[in-house]
């Protein structure tokens, strides 16, 4: 994208519906900060933990976003986070050019492969072309919905990856966090003309379903 637009607000960065630099996973720990702080109830991400008293990796998402640019415009919050941990940069090879090739490639462990349909992620309840989205989830995939969150295309994106020379399984971490009884939870999208929620692809199963969080248009009012 050529176009960039993005403000700060509340300490966190926020990016456009056009921006080039997207904030794709709002980031947890600030939420969890925010939402104590003003007596919000925390139940969405008690829900996604392993359980009280458990550790949390918390994942952020920037498309095209430069380690410079997130120093200089971190906020206070992220910046504390940033000096008291570790940072490390990270190449993620793909299938295909593309972000929604790299999201599903860290969700799958493997060079995947999507286009633009990897965007297609959407809240229970939802509605999506009139439709409420877990009813185009089951038209599409042949499956009824389980979880906070459910990708629409997601039997699309194995049979893209299945024609690969190599494996690639689609869903992956979700399903080893699955085994080890750990939970997944995305918040944020990266909406602009069409719903850009592809961070989904990241953290769903095999069968494109998420435990918790909030990618709807709501965020970005």
């Amino acid at each position: 994208m050529s176009r960039e637009k993005s403000s700060r607000q509340g300490g966190k960065i926020f990016a456009g519906p056009a921006a080039a630099a997207v904030l794709f996973f709002l980031i947890f720990l600030l939420l969890f900060q925010r939402f104590h702080a003003a007596g919000i109830p925390r139940a969405p991400l008690e829900t996604a933990s392993a359980g009280k008293g458990k550790e949390r990796v918390i994942l952020l998402l920037a498309d095209r976003l430069a380690y410079g640019d997130l120093r200089a415009a971190a906020g206070p919050k992220l910046a504390q986070l940033l000096e008291r941990g570790a940072v490390a940069l990270m190449n993620v090879r793909t299938g295909r050019p593309g972000s929604e090739s790299g999201y599903l490639s860290l969700g799958a462990g493997s060079r995947a492969a999507a286009g633009p349909e990897g965007g297609a992620a959407f809240e229970r309840g939802e509605l999506f072309e009139g439709e409420r989205a877990e009813i185009i989830f089951e038209r599409c995939n042949g499956s009824a919905a389980r979880g906070a969150l459910v990708h629409l295309h997601v039997a699309a994106l194995r049979e893209k990856n299945e024609i690969l020379s190599y494996p690639v399984t689609v869903g992956l971490l979700g399903e080893m966090l699955k085994e080890k009884g750990l939970a997944a939870a995305v918040w944020g999208n990266a909406d602009g003309a069409a719903p850009n929620r592809s961070a989904v692809m990241i953290a769903m199963d095999s069968g494109g379903t998420v435990q918790a969080g909030a990618v709807g248009e709501e965020l970005l009012q």
